[in-house]
């Protein structure tokens, strides 16, 4: 007489590490590894997947802290983008640009080297990059409406130095110009290299170019050369 007792349920799961449910700076982890693959491959190639694979997180540890692919990509913008940079140098206490304008400018550009060295800060300047050349669909990032708006700012502050005659009266627009050109190209410069480069080498360039810039654009320097006060 064949035994009735029920078979135990087969357990079919397989054998392997457990995934990950997250825990105390899971939301942190998800943002960096989120970065890493958006600068290097793109946002649209990568899938929430590929995250989550990255970290050996579980899909529910993932949407825990975010509710689809593109709430990180937000995020990664607020704490990272051009917008957080504008509230920076708004907040800036313009006193000692005036004062003295060239040491204000060498000492912006130093902390500016700082986060520059930051791999964070170069693997998002080359998804900001990514992600503004997408043809594909709207970018969240215009980079032409950010550069108007840092130029506009930037235009306040040689207005007013000219004003204090710190600088030939010029074409604000055209001065920012000017300023601004070689350090963007600095920029990209740090942003693709393989290696980051030397902090002091990039500090000694971005000195060199304000020194050339108030040597040329300074409305003392141009006085004492032209024997005029232009003041």
């Amino acid at each position: 007489m064949k035994s009735s007792a029920a078979k135990p349920a087969r357990n079919t799961r397989k054998l392997g590490r457990p995934r990950k449910q997250g825990g105390p700076g899971s939301r942190s982890l998800i943002l960096e590894a989120a970065l890493e693959l958006f600068s290097s491959q793109g946002y649209e190639p990568t899938s929430i997947k590929q995250i989550t694979d990255k970290l050996g997180f579980s899909d529910s540890a993932l949407y825990g802290h975010f509710a689809s692919k593109a709430d990180i990509r937000t995020e990664l913008f607020t704490n990272f983008g051009p917008g957080a940079r504008l509230l920076e140098w708004s907040a800036l206490d313009l006193a000692g640009a005036f004062d003295h304008p060239k040491e204000f400018v060498k000492d912006v550009l130093h902390r500016l080297v700082e986060r520059w060295m930051d791999p964070r800060e170069r693997q998002f300047f080359r998804f900001m990059l990514m992600e503004s050349l997408r043809t594909d669909q709207e970018p969240i990032l215009k980079l032409g409406e950010v550069q108007a708006e840092l130029r506009k700012h930037l235009m306040k502050i040689a207005q007013k130095l000219m004003d204090r005659g710190r600088l030939l009266r010029l074409d604000p627009d055209w001065l920012v110009g000017q300023f601004v050109a070689p350090i963007i190209t600095l920029r990209l410069d740090v942003a693709f290299e393989i290696e980051a480069p030397v902090t002091h080498a990039l500090v000694a360039r971005l000195d060199q170019h304000v020194d050339l810039f108030f040597v040329t654009f300074g409305a003392s320097q141009a006085a004492s050369i032209m024997g005029t006060d232009l003041r």
